[in-house]
């Protein structure tokens, strides 16, 4: 095309040459347009199916079911489960749950050409019923755990019932016990001033002189006796304790003493006897049997 042109330019003038120039250009650019497309849709197209032939074939698939990788050769280990009772199976199917029969049964649709061809009806229904069961297993397990925590809070709420009344009691007790004690002390602190109101009585005075010379004169009468009875034996035996006979005699002394000083004092209170050795416990102690000295 340019030998074309540079041949047919020196029989031209200057205006044809421009108007043979602008055709070409429009020539030259209209023929990379329509490449440039061509080239643009090749690169764009997507690559061809390949045939059918060609296609991944099913064996090769993988289903990962309990996070074991299956493949459609392994649809017969299945099937063998599956003819197995429930309790004989659980080394296939032990640990499976309802999402794992799921993909079992997209495993088994999928391999449908595979496994035992007397399963090839019910395998799906199989895995289905096993799901139920699993389910069912599921819920009863839910059901007996839910039971169990609730039977747990019911024992624990009881316990705490329990703890909670046994402390009420011992906090009914304390009160209790402390009540009483604070009524005992009122009561002890009443019986010490109305005794103490009762020693300073003069009947409680008389009492008490008229207690003072009885002890005083059962005193000399107790060492008079010891005193004759150690004279007795000197006269026997021929040796007299000496010193057993002083602290007798020491004895009569002081509580000849001893009556001289009470006696005054008893009948100035209103003592009745007419002497000393005629006083006799004739009163009970006017603050009460337990208040006795």
């Amino acid at each position: 095309m340019l030998k074309l042109m540079w041949a047919i330019v020196p029989r031209v003038n200057a205006a044809s040459f421009a108007v043979f120039t602008v055709a070409f250009l429009l020539l030259l650019l209209a023929w990379a347009s329509s490449h440039a497309v061509e080239l643009h849709f090749n690169l764009r197209a997507p690559p061809p199916a390949p045939p059918e032939s060609q296609a991944q074939p099913p064996d090769k698939r993988r289903f990962v079911v309990h996070n074991i990788p299956q493949s459609c050769s392994n649809l017969k280990s299945m099937d063998q489960a599956l003819k197995l009772s429930t309790q004989e199976s659980l080394y296939f199917f032990g640990q499976w749950v309802p999402s794992d029969y799921d993909v079992a049964v997209r495993w088994a649709s999928a391999c449908a050409s595979y496994g035992d061809p007397g399963m090839r009806d019910v395998r799906i229904q199989f895995l289905q019923e096993r799901k139920t069961q699993e389910i069912n297993k599921l819920n009863l397990q839910r059901e007996e755990n839910e039971a169990a925590e609730t039977r747990r809070m019911q024992a624990k709420e009881a316990e705490a019932r329990r703890l909670e009344a046994q402390e009420q009691a011992a906090e009914q007790t304390a009160a209790q016990q402390a009540a009483e004690q604070a009524a005992e002390e009122a009561k002890q602190r009443k019986a010490s001033a109305e005794r103490q109101r009762c020693h300073q009585s003069s009947q409680y005075a008389l009492y008490q002189a008229e207690d003072d010379l009885v002890w005083q004169l059962e005193k000399k009468t107790r060492a008079a006796q010891d005193l004759a009875r150690q004279k007795k034996i000197g006269e026997i035996s021929g040796a007299v304790d000496l010193n057993k006979q002083y602290d007798d005699g020491e004895s009569i002394v002081r509580a000849d003493e001893e009556i001289k000083i009470l006696w005054p004092k008893y009948k100035s209170l209103g003592g009745d006897a007419t002497s000393p050795d005629a006083v006799h416990h004739t009163m009970r102690s006017p603050c009460g049997k337990e208040q006795q000295e």
